[in-house]
């Protein structure tokens, strides 16, 4: 991240980065970190971890919106899930994480303040 802090190494460059910026050869090289926002920011530099984040600050907003507490909370829980995972895994490599968390935030934004009466919600 420090040596391309606006552009990053882009998309599947992390493996090679993290190769070069370690001297001993005997030392195990990772594909990823297993912390998604320092992948992130070596991936995507600054712009993408802004992204991400305005990202999760829009979903939480969205989610602020709904009027049934139950989807409201859904909502705003797995942001919460998911935004901690991300400092322990890289988990939008993992597909059924990511697909979980698609999921369930379409489930509690369906019922957003606009289709709050709908049959579904």
């Amino acid at each position: 991240m420090a040596a391309n802090p606006i552009m990053g190494v882009g998309t599947g460059g992390f493996a090679s980065a993290y190769k070069l910026s370690v001297a001993d050869p005997a030392a195990i090289k990772p594909s990823h970190p297993h912390n998604q926002y320092l992948l992130t920011a070596v991936k995507l530099g600054a712009p993408g971890m802004t992204g991400l984040l305005a990202f999760f600050a829009w979903l939480f907003w969205l989610s602020s919106k709904i009027s049934d507490s139950f989807y409201k909370e859904i909502g705003q829980e797995a942001i919460i899930l998911i935004a901690t995972g991300y400092l322990l895994n890289s988990l939008l490599l993992d597909h059924a994480e990511g697909l979980f968390f698609a999921w369930i935030m379409c489930v509690a934004l369906a019922c957003s303040r606009n289709n709050s009466e709908a049959e579904t919600c």
